[in-house]
């Protein structure tokens, strides 16, 4: 022990550092089994040359006026898919919102306030599933749902706000009913 008070931490075993380090490193250099091309290739005066050539281009930068235009419309469609997304996603958040929350929340007082096995069973039921849908639509990444709704209603601007919607709703719909659980429930 030192004079702190901590332990000091053990090395790590040879073992333990060979498979931490030369199993990721025996992995790699098996994938490159499969390239068809050797990888000498790779450092060939031809190949780069062709990098070089590609680097080049990508100097001066467009600045044509009808490229600026095109670049500042796709700035702007961008800008308001995730502004009409996240606004979208804030909707279906508050509508589950209240379902998504735990029982004691949905059964927090005044009237709600009821014992009966079948409002119990229809909170617990409504409690299930808004987790379920919660847990569903932030699960599944936005690309994942983009696609799915570029087939449901064509590709453009619309599927990708819903793609965004979906997918943030599920997580916005989380934190929010997880802030709601751990409000005090006296005021």
């Amino acid at each position: 022990m030192s004079g702190s008070g901590r332990a000091i931490p053990e090395r790590p075993d040879k073992w333990g550092l060979l498979a931490g380090w030369g199993a990721p490193i025996l992995l790699v250099l098996w994938s490159f089994g499969g390239v068809r091309e050797g990888l000498g290739e790779l450092f060939t005066a031809e190949s780069a040359a062709q990098m070089w050539a590609y680097v080049v281009r990508l100097w001066p930068p467009e600045r044509s006026p009808e490229f600026l235009r095109l670049v500042a419309r796709a700035m702007a469609e961008t800008f308001a898919i995730s502004v009409a997304g996240t606004a979208l996603a804030a909707a279906i958040a508050g509508a589950l919102l209240y379902a998504a929350a735990s029982d004691e929340v949905l059964g927090a007082g005044g009237e709600l306030e009821s014992a009966s096995p079948q409002r119990t069973a229809g909170r617990r039921a409504a409690y299930l599933l808004a987790r379920a849908a919660l847990n569903l639509m932030r699960t599944v990444p936005e690309l994942v749902w983009a696609i799915f709704f570029v087939f449901a209603v064509g590709l453009g601007p619309f599927a990708g706000v819903l793609a965004l919607a979906v997918h943030n709703g599920g997580v916005i719909g989380k934190l929010y009913a997880e802030t709601l659980e751990n409000v005090r429930r006296g005021p």
